[in-house]
């Protein structure tokens, strides 16, 4: 899937070059034969589609290098990279038409409408209903968010060429001077689309949530592992598109031995990544299963703080006695929708409930504040 996404990459990025270079400059002349700032706008936006393409292909080039001493986890997030420098050229181009435009208002001019020039105005429709059917096709299939990016930049410019088109063809048949205020709807839609493809690439340079299908997934294979009672803390951590990797903790009979409890973990690291192909660590945590007081207990504590909250869960619950005493230690889970304060008096109360529950009893709380909200 990566060499598909990669050759994907490099094809769009070569043909929208060569399609972007060409309705360029059609547009531009068109745009200056007709003293049309709309026009002029949508040839400047084509010449910011044809870097786009150049940053596409680069993108593409650089993503499929394999891991190298600098970077042990291959490049691939350049693809991320390279699609918000696609949005960030799409907002400039946007801004400078919206100036321009705006300008326009205040000093409007009169407009020139030669048929050829219409002509090439539907031939880019055309054109970029073309690149827009070719790029979404080849992003579904190889999940690229470069190109379905592409796609999406390629269906704006539809949009804002049609508009551009009808503006001429009333002004051509009413002299109502529609120009420089579909400019600014051209340059509105332009900012916004650049925006919302910039908004996509950052979240997953900065830190996304995980993807619940894969959280999902991975989570359903450990279920069906002999031997895991159960499991928790799963992370992933996201290297690019379909680059990812995980750790895990896996809740094991106490009473294994080491032995035992390797294979179990190996087994589940090699079938999440036949099944998934994201490679899988393993943490082991002991699990009694066969005391019984160890299950009184934990039942009550998991009784109390659902009644304290139901978004609060517990795991790596251990009792062992010490002295005259029983010690309980769990990891408390808190959702990562809390805040700090939340989170410490959420601990604050469990610890005036639990010592309340039994004397005998002494609890250590280790908090566990949730990548992904508990259920």
């Amino acid at each position: 899937m990566e060499k598909d996404r990669n050759y994907y990459g490099m094809l769009s990025g070569i043909i929208g070059v060569l399609c972007n270079s060409l309705l360029a400059v059609v547009k531009i002349i068109t745009g200056m034969a007709l003293s049309s700032m709309a026009v002029l706008g949508d040839g400047f936006n084509n010449l910011s589609d044809a870097v786009s393409s150049v940053i596409t292909l680069v993108g593409a080039k650089v993503s499929g290098k394999e891991a190298d001493e600098e970077h042990p986890f291959g490049h691939a997030r350049m693809e991320y990279v390279a699609s918000a420098v696609v949005a960030v050229l799409i907002i400039q181009v946007g801004l400078t038409l919206l100036r321009d435009s705006v300008q326009r208002i205040f000093k409007p001019e009169a407009l020139s409408v030669y048929p050829m020039a219409l002509a090439m105005l539907f031939l880019s429709v055309l054109v970029k209903g073309g690149l827009f059917i070719f790029n979404r096709r080849l992003g579904k299939k190889s999940g690229s968010k470069l190109l379905l990016a592409t796609a999406k930049d390629s269906f704006f410019d539809i949009i804002t060429t049609s508009l551009t088109i009808a503006t001429t063809l009333i002004y051509a048949y009413t002299k109502v001077n529609l120009d420089a205020y579909a400019g600014v709807i051209v340059s509105v839609v332009i900012i916004i689309a650049g925006a919302d493809i910039l908004k996509e690439m950052l979240t997953p340079l900065i830190g996304a949530r995980m993807d619940p299908e894969l959280v999902s997934g991975i989570n359903d294979i450990i279920k069906n592992e002999e031997g895991v009672l159960g499991s928790h803390d799963l992370v992933i951590h996201n290297y690019g598109p379909e680059e990812n990797m995980a750790t895990v903790h896996l809740e094991l009979d106490k009473e294994l031995r080491l032995i035992d409890a390797h294979k179990i973990a190996d087994r589940v690291e090699k079938d999440v990544f036949e099944q998934l192909s994201v490679p899988l660590v393993t943490h082991i945590d002991p699990s009694d299963i066969n005391d019984q007081r160890t299950k009184r207990v934990r039942e009550r504590v998991v009784k109390i703080i659902e009644a304290l909250d139901t978004k609060l869960s517990i795991h790596d619950f251990q009792l062992v006695k010490e002295g005259g005493r029983y010690k309980a230690s769990f990891d408390l889970m808190v959702p990562a929708s809390y805040s700090k304060e939340v989170t410490r008096e959420r601990k604050k109360q469990v610890d005036e409930l639990l010592t309340a529950m039994n004397s005998r009893y002494a609890f250590e709380i280790t908090l566990d504040h949730g990548i992904k909200e508990e259920r």
